[in-house]
Formats: C-alpha cells, structure tokens, sequence
C-alpha cells in the first residue's frame, strides 16, 4: 500500500499541531522499528522486552506536553483494563531535554512517579527512535498486533471522562480489533498535539 508523502512536518492549529492521516513513512502492515532505551525505572528496555504481547501500543509523548497530560489517566485506565488480555502500552519521550528541561529524564521520572505509570516510560535521548518511528507529534500512537506488524497509527483519542472512555475511540476500537484478531476499520487518524522537540542540527 502506498502511502502518500504529504504533510510529513505537523501543521500549526489552534489547538496545537495537526498530523493529517497517513503522513507517515511507515505504513500498515510495516514492522515495528527496533529500540533499546532507559525507562525511568532505570531499566533498559528493547522491543525484544515486548515479544509476547498480544497488542502493543507505542506512544510518543511529551513530558509536560498539555495533550499529553490531558490523556494520562485514561490510558493507565486502558493499561489495566486490558493487561490480561496481552495488551501493553510503551510510553517514549524523545523532545530535546537539553533545550527543554522539562523534558529531562530527571523530569521524566519524577512525572512517572507522579503518575505511577503501569507501563514503561523511556527516554529517546538520541531522538534515533522517534526519527525510525517518523513520530511527529506528542502524542501520537503506533499500535502493533502479536507479530508486531503496524495496525493503526494516530491519535491516542481517549475522554478524560471516565464513563466515556469507551465512546467513539478509533484508538480503542483498533485495540479490540487487535486483541481479536479482527480488521481494523479505521486504521489512520489525525493527530492533534505538541510537535516533537528537536534538537537543533
């Protein structure tokens, strides 16, 4: 499938930055690209680590990034609803901690302990891994199925509502699909963020 080439470089909105859908070099059906990063937990972690997933979501976030706190509790609610069924999350930060403090490791821990994340938490120091993913925005979701092949890609769109949780999420519409080995029907989705923090060439 040939995925066209546009708007690789998230486009400025009044809510933050948009990546239209399928603005990505990886497409679907791509496997995931390799990564061994520091969690916060002082713990390397390799994709290897998450083999016998049945459902991995890989999400690029911002430390402090605004949309990216706004949906924290739901996907640690997501996290635990799910874990039984094989589902895991990886959470990987790759903004510039040298231009942007806030996005240190240091940081990064402190808003893990905060949080009690449920799922790993790693640092992109290098931004190799962000650059692989071709992330651009925080947050921005790749879901991949047991054999690690790329099922959706876009926004971790999730309401902070409790009891909506469920409601007209593509993101977790995309997971039941995974977990039950089903199509995916929407497997693009436009993301609305912060861009990633690069550093400067």
């Amino acid at each position: 499938m040939n995925i066209p080439q546009i708007n690789l470089r998230p486009l400025k909105t009044k809510k933050g930055f948009l990546r239209p859908p399928a603005s990505s070099r990886l497409e679907i059906g791509d496997e995931a690209p390799y990564f061994s990063l520091l969690g916060t937990d002082k713990r390397i972690y390799s994709l290897s680590d998450f083999s016998k997933a049945e459902c991995l979501a890989v999400i690029f976030v911002g430390n402090r990034c605004y949309h990216t706190k706004r949906i924290s509790v739901p996907l640690i609610r997501i996290q635990r609803l799910y874990k039984h069924l094989g589902f895991q999350i990886v959470a990987i930060c790759s903004n510039d901690g040298n231009s942007y403090p806030e996005n240190s490791f240091k940081e990064m821990t402190r808003t893990s302990k905060i949080f009690n994340y449920p799922f790993p938490y790693l640092h992109d120091e290098t931004q190799e891994v962000a650059a692989s993913y071709d992330a651009a925005c925080t947050p921005e979701v790749f879901l991949f199925d047991k054999k690690l092949k790329l099922r959706y890609h876009g926004q971790p769109d999730l309401s902070t509502k409790k009891r909506n949780l469920m409601r007209g999420s593509a993101f977790l519409r995309a997971i039941d699909a995974v977990l039950s080995t089903q199509n995916v029907d929407v497997k693009y989705t436009s993301c609305v963020g912060s861009s990633i923090k690069w550093r400067s060439q």
